[in-house]
């Protein structure tokens, strides 16, 4: 059986390694001449994917830094949430360069389109054709695999951008997150002396210039990267072609983080076409994940649609909340603190409040275009 990764991410080479460790050599497609470059995320990634990982991924050989927790902002008031090595700041490209190793890449090769045969698929490229039983697309947000099978349905699409910057940090081992509707911001600290800092936007780098000047951050930035998320859903698989990772919406929501939920859609992908089961892949990712998914995509669209005093409101009661956040918080599953936050009647007042405030919006705005027509 011929297998072939379209993609050399830290997912597409998790997934090539996973398959090796049963004993099936894939072949993996990379558009760029190396791994781990262009950067295109924050690089903080809860401890979790080092523990659950399925391969031997020491975390201190990829670690900048560590995080015991968060300051929240919104507007003038914040509060902090810790919980003691939560997460770690590592080196993307260390980290990626290490899934990759051993693993049969072909670099600066570019994936242009697939025709299914009768043998399998033609895979079309710009260094010439390859040929495939099995295509897995680990090609990322603006997956052209996904495209190409047609299992694009619904996914939207965000941009984020971010700097490293040389700065005085004062407290090294806490993010700073700021909440601004619809979107949100960060600061990240790599080590004592250099910030990433980042920000989702609709128009990202004019908001994150932004963003540095209304929090008085200053210094030189070393580095400036950005990326596309997204968020949404997708058929996974059709016939012998599957998606995972990015590509495959296999993110976090709320955070948008991909390296987690990647690598368990990785684990259910390899585990399914080693039994030679890939039809169960889509069946088993809802089972283990699919509410997890769709309870915090439903949270983001509530999020997006906040009037600032509702999310005040908010603000002020996760706030207060904070010892149980810290008790029920989960940093790679947000539907546990989500569930246990609802269990709130200040909460369950407030969201009635909000639902009510979104439903006259809308039939408002219904009204006044049948008025028009």
């Amino acid at each position: 059986m011929r297998i072939i990764i379209v993609g050399a991410g830290p997912i597409g080479c998790y997934v090539g390694q996973l398959l090796k460790k049963r004993g099936i050599k894939p072949l993996l497609i990379e558009e760029h001449k190396e791994i781990g470059r262009p950067v295109h995320c924050a690089g903080v990634v809860g401890a979790e994917v080092f523990k659950e990982a399925a391969i031997d991924l020491p975390w201190k050989n990829f670690t900048k830094n560590k995080i015991d927790g968060a300051e929240i902002f919104y507007q003038k008031e914040s509060f902090c949430l810790k919980r003691k090595s939560v997460a770690y700041v590592i080196d993307r490209e260390l980290f990626d360069k290490k899934l990759g190793s051993g693993l049969d890449i072909v670099y600066e090769t570019k994936f242009l389109g697939l025709e299914k045969n009768n043998s399998g698929y033609v895979i079309e490229t710009d260094k010439g054709d390859f040929h495939a039983n099995v295509i897995i697309g680990a090609d990322g947000a603006m997956s052209r695999v996904r495209d190409a099978a047609g299992l694009n349905n619904g996914v939207r699409y965000f941009s984020g951008v971010q700097f490293r910057v040389s700065t005085t940090i004062k407290n090294e081992h806490f993010v700073k997150v700021h909440v601004k509707n619809p979107f949100f911001s960060w600061v990240v600290p790599e080590s004592k002396n250099i910030a990433r800092v980042g920000i989702i936007s609709s128009n990202p780098y004019a908001a994150l210039n932004d963003f540095l000047k209304e929090i008085k951050l200053e210094g030189e930035i070393l580095d400036k990267f950005g990326g596309i998320v997204p968020v949404g859903n997708c058929h996974l698989i059709k016939d012998n072609i599957a998606l995972v990772g990015d590509a495959a919406c296999q993110i976090k929501p709320l955070s948008h983080g991909g390296i987690f939920y990647g690598m368990r859609g990785a684990e259910i992908l390899a585990d399914c076409i080693a039994k030679n089961r890939l039809c169960d892949y889509e069946k088993i990712w809802n089972r283990k994940y699919g509410t997890e998914i769709r309870i915090a995509a439903y949270i983001k669209n509530l999020y997006e649609n906040l009037r600032e005093d509702d999310l005040s409101s908010i603000f002020n009661i996760l706030r207060s909340s904070v010892k149980k956040i810290e008790k029920s918080g989960d940093f790679e599953r947000h539907s546990a603190i989500i569930l246990q936050i609802l269990k709130d009647k200040r909460m369950q007042a407030k969201l009635g409040s909000i639902l009510w405030s979104m439903f006259k919006t809308v039939f408002q705005k219904n009204t006044n275009r049948e008025e028009v027509v």
